[in-house]
Order: C-alpha cells, then structure tokens, then sequence
C-alpha cells in the first residue's frame, strides 16, 4: 500500500497500479467517512446533517464529464446524501445497503462495466466485501486499521476532507484520454 501525492505519483506508484487506474470507468464510494468526516450531527429536533466538501463535489462533477460512472454506495440512508448526489449529477446513489457487494455487482452488470474497471473506496470494516469486485481499493488515511491493511491504495486526506478529490485527479490524471 502507497500513500499517493500527485506532486510524487511517478515516482511512488509502481507500474501495475498505473496500468489498473488507466482502465478505470466507475468510481464507487462510501458516504460516511470517505464524502463525510464519518460524524452523524443532529439537530434539536432529531435532523441529521452532514458536512460534504465542495473540492470533492467539484471532483465528481469533473469525473463525470469526462465520462467516468460515479457511485454512492452507503449502509446509513440520509436525505442529506440523496439532495447531495442530485446537486452533483450522480445517477447511482445506493443508500441503506446490507450488501455493498451484491449492489455493487448489479450495477456492474446494469452499465456494463467489468471488475478490472471499477474502484471503490471504503473507510470501515463493511466496505471490505468489496474488495474483490474491484480493481483498485482505495482507502482514506484515517480508514479503520483493517481497512488500510487490505488496501491497494491509501491516499493522503481524511475522509470528508478532499480525500474523494484527491483520487479522482490521480484517476483523470492518468486517464487523459478518458
């Protein structure tokens, strides 16, 4: 596992790991903890609001111009998450799974995207069941210990804090033809 900077990316990140981030065409990511900081605020009256950070936002939208599927795949559902992904024009927004892995091999077959086209990231012990579906699991730097050791990639920034950005320019800066 390497702890990506774009500044350092040629020199860090072997061959093989470029070669895979080349192909991919759909980007999946947990909510809490890799858009969010992981935090559940409430209000007074029972609300619950979630923080999302616009560098990320702008990522998403960058990603989908460019053609890559984005993918929000979270076990907690929020009203918050569904307003989010509209706002930012993502059409697969998966909320309240049990199975990551099942809702990530549906929409798999549904786009027409294989495994070795597909990255994930996760923060936490659930979102392990995915690794073998993907190419490229990616994790934050604040990831659960468990998580960070099944890595294929951790990156640099916290969850909630532009860490969703940070993989999406390493992705379309090695898909330039994307």
């Amino acid at each position: 596992m390497i702890k990506l900077d774009l500044n350092v990316m040629d020199s860090e990140m072997d061959r093989e790991k470029k070669e895979k981030i080349k192909k991919l065409k759909l980007l999946a990511f947990d909510v809490d903890g890799v858009l969010t900081d992981g935090n559940v605020y409430l209000d007074s009256k029972g609300n619950e609001i979630k923080q999302f950070n616009t560098k990320d936002g702008l990522g998403i939208e960058l990603a989908i111009k460019k053609g890559i599927e984005i993918a929000l795949i979270s076990g907690r559902k929020s009203k918050a998450v569904k307003i989010r992904a509209k706002e930012l024009g993502i059409k697969y927004c998966f909320q309240g799974v049990k199975d990551k892995k099942k809702i990530l091999n549906n929409l798999q077959k549904k786009i027409k995207v294989k495994k070795e086209e597909t990255s994930f990231m996760g923060d936490d012990i659930p979102d392990l069941k995915v690794k073998e579906e993907v190419a490229m699991f990616v994790c934050p730097t604040d990831a659960v210990k468990e998580v960070k050791e099944s890595a294929d990639i951790i990156v640099k920034r916290k969850g909630g804090k532009g860490v969703v950005r940070e993989w999406i320019d390493i992705v379309l800066s090695l898909n330039k033809g994307v």
